[in-house]
């Protein structure tokens, strides 16, 4: 008997990196939606899937390609999260930080004067 889509979710648990999941995983797997995860497939951004066999309409990815693509995303955040914080560690420049500011001025009407009755 088949699983509903909720149960195999449970299931899915570590990639064998022999193993191949299907693109019906996907949101599990990269937290993509069928659209986006064909979106993103296109544009590069997750690993190409692969026809089970060459007859089947079926598609997937096998658990080595998976786990290579969590690799790249760690080394990506590690990287940003690098770059952050040497961002964060620069100091304002100091004719920028003696500049005097200006406070801009609202340009308004004059005020109307009522009239006393």
């Amino acid at each position: 008997m088949t699983r509903k889509r909720h149960a195999v979710r449970h299931m899915l648990g570590k990639i064998d990196p022999a193993g191949f999941y299907r693109t019906t995983l996907s949101e599990e797997i990269f937290g993509l939606g069928p659209q986006a995860t064909a979106d993103n497939e296109e544009a590069g951004d997750i690993p190409p899937s692969s026809p089970i066999s060459p007859s089947s309409r079926f598609r997937g990815w096998y658990g080595q390609q998976i786990l290579d693509h969590r690799a790249n995303m760690q080394k990506l955040a590690a990287e940003q999260l690098e770059a952050k914080r040497a961002a964060a560690d620069q100091l304002q420049p100091k004719a920028l930080a003696d500049a005097v500011k200006i406070r801009k001025q609202k340009l308004r009407p004059p005020a109307k004067q009522r009239e006393s009755a």
